[in-house]
């Protein structure tokens, strides 16, 4: 039974474009649960043989919504994580959603008519996450630790314009295709990143020594706290393939002391890495 459910997710996964990148949606989560939950389990999803999932935000969530108008992108609907606009300000409950329709999954694009869970924090109250209601198209938000509602989770597919296998990370130190879930700007993270880029050259450096031919690239996917300490860090993708060096920088980031993030919550941050003479 444990097999013919594996092979059934991996042939009914979902790709949506957005903008030019398109969208890899997972199975939804067997069983309702609160925010911090659909957030972890997201993060430790392995299905269709990836790992690298996430919660969507708000934005991402919508790109499912059909037959509703007000709430489909470019609705009438202002909620919005893309456009920073994530307090009650943002929503009208005559704007952020439809009529309820008897016929299941109307407003869904796979089928779902149940309360779905996005990463926005609303910026109103921090205890309340915005999500959508498919039953209605209803775009709302609803207290994080409330556990009657699903998750799908997203990982980024292969862009419009490319075929490389991992366009959401482009490998540059600049840390353009760093990306990043919560309430520190890009811009911040890129930053402290480069001020403890020495040390984390340095991991390349120790074992370049050894083999002069060394190079590639690694994606690290790492957690920081609501005190801006670093959780977690692990290598999501490499192409460097020595562990010495993969788990080095790995270490390096979790020493990262980060600025703490408005309105408190967690971060998720895949940021990428390229390593060469």
């Amino acid at each position: 039974m444990k097999k013919n459910i594996v092979i059934f997710a991996v042939f009914t996964v979902m790709f949506f474009m957005v903008g030019c990148h398109k969208l890899q949606w997972s199975n939804r989560s067997p069983d309702e649960m609160n925010w911090p939950k659909a957030i972890e389990y997201c993060r430790n999803l392995n299905e269709s043989g990836h790992s690298d999932w996430r919660l969507p935000d708000i934005d991402e969530v919508r790109t499912l919504i059909k037959n509703c108008p007000n709430t489909e992108p470019g609705g009438v609907c202002k909620v919005s994580e893309k456009n920073g606009c994530l307090t009650e300000k943002c929503w009208n409950n005559k704007t952020c959603y439809c009529e309820r329709k008897n016929e299941k999954g109307y407003y869904n694009k796979l089928g779902d008519d149940d309360w779905f869970w996005s990463y926005s924090t609303s910026l109103f109250l921090t205890s309340f996450a915005w999500g959508v209601d498919f039953a209605r198209g209803y775009v709302m938000e609803n207290n994080k630790l409330s556990k009657r509602h699903y998750a799908r989770c997203v990982r980024d597919g292969i862009t419009q314009n490319s075929q490389k296998s991992d366009p959401e990370v482009d490998f540059g130190f600049n840390g353009t295709g760093a990306v990043v879930m919560g309430t520190l700007d890009k811009s911040v993270i890129k930053d402290v990143i480069r001020k403890h880029w020495p040390d984390i050259r340095t991991c390349y450096e120790n074992e370049l020594k050894k083999d002069p031919k060394l190079s590639g690239r690694i994606a690290v996917n790492f957690v920081i706290s609501a005190t801006g300490n670093v959780n977690s860090s692990k290598v999501q993708r490499t192409t460097l393939e020595n562990e010495v060096v993969e788990s080095c920088v790995a270490d390096q980031i979790k020493k990262i002391q980060f600025p703490a993030p408005k309105g408190g919550g967690t971060v998720i941050v895949n940021y990428p890495f390229v390593f060469e003479e």
